[in-house]
């Protein structure tokens, strides 16, 4: 699986967009943006992973126990382990029990946000003789009015309006990870991650080459290429 990042920031932007201070509401950028959510807990699930194997002092500046991400004691500091396990945690318990995607809105006169294999998501209903409401798959499987229920028992609604802020949490925790394994001046103008080390034997390291691999496996998901975040970091 790739992740297209430009793509995600562009769907994130066109969500923001769409808040009334800009117009009219439309509703479609802000489920497509929220479509993104478990494509982003995987990747950031991989990298915790990863970080857990890492040793104690790497694991220490890259969660605030050293070194803020932004360097300096001005910059932003990571969440610690713990407490970030329990962030994704609920992110993916969300996304768990919500409808499988991916998902997308069935453009016709009747409008229905439906999911993995056309299955319906979220539709609309006459309420009262002007109004509408939604209706979302209830415990029973069934889509049910919210009219004069609890809109937060239904997981695709809950995962719906935590989307904006899970999105940007998840995007930021990749820009943090990508910042702290960012290029810095090696020997012979050499570019290395300073964060990363490679093994020349007999107990000697050196900073590991730029990109280094926790570069490497976030551009490849991410579906950019190695060189193009070399680039970026000399431009940045």
């Amino acid at each position: 699986m790739t992740l297209d990042r430009a793509a995600i920031q562009s769907r994130y932007q066109a969500a923001l967009d769409a808040k009334p201070g800009k117009g009219p509401i439309d509703p479609t950028p802000i489920w497509d943006s929220a479509c993104d959510v478990p494509d982003l807990l995987v990747e950031i699930e991989r990298l915790r992973q990863e970080a857990s194997a890492l040793p104690q002092n790497a694991t220490q500046d890259a969660t605030g126990g050293g070194k803020g991400a932004q360097g300096g004691s001005g910059g932003q500091t990571g969440l610690k382990s713990a407490s970030a396990g329990s962030v994704l945690d609920e992110i993916k318990a969300r996304a768990a029990a919500a409808t499988g995607g991916p998902w997308y809105w069935r453009n016709s006169q009747d409008v229905y946000l439906l999911g993995k294999s056309s299955r319906c998501v979220m539709a609309f209903s006459r309420y009262g003789m002007q109004g509408g409401q939604p209706e979302f798959r209830g415990s029973d499987n069934l889509m049910t009015k919210v009219a004069k229920k609890n809109i937060n028992t239904f997981p695709d609604a809950t995962f719906i309006a935590h989307a904006r802020q899970d999105v940007p949490a998840l995007v930021t925790a990749l820009e943090a990870v990508l910042l702290l394994h960012s290029s810095r001046p090696g020997l012979l103008g050499r570019p290395v991650c300073e964060e990363c080390v490679e093994d020349l034997g007999l107990g000697d390291t050196l900073p590991a080459t730029y990109p280094c691999p926790t570069v490497r496996a976030v551009t490849e998901a991410l579906g950019a290429t190695d060189e193009a975040a070399h680039e970026k970091e000399e431009r940045g």
